[in-house]
């Protein structure tokens, strides 16, 4: 399912989301509510035909627009590949002057 919208009232522990029906790809609204300050979010949600699902939420995962890349790695990425790349000469040049001396 894809939140797009999401009203909630804190006090009285109600409120409405926004989504894309899974089922029929259309954008839908339905009202959420909360019985207990730390218990389940409860979905009451009537698709038009008469069809009433019920059921909560257990979990949600927060996502970031989709940026578009540039091309390039992160500074991140590339100091991690530069310190690999030190620490394979290093330890090349290392292991060939301890072979050469033995």
């Amino acid at each position: 399912m894809t939140l797009t919208g999401l009203t909630w009232n804190t006090e009285i522990r109600l409120g409405a989301i926004t989504f894309v029906d899974p089922f029929g790809g259309v954008r839908q609204t339905t009202n959420i509510g909360q019985n207990t300050a730390n218990g389940p979010i409860l979905i009451d949600n009537d698709d038009g035909l008469g069809h009433i699902t019920l059921g909560h939420i257990v979990a949600a995962v927060s996502q970031s627009p989709i940026r578009k890349s540039s091309g390039m790695p992160e500074s991140a990425t590339l100091v991690l590949l530069g310190l690999g790349s030190f620490l394979i000469i290093i330890i090349g040049s290392f292991r060939s002057r301890s072979s050469i001396t033995s």
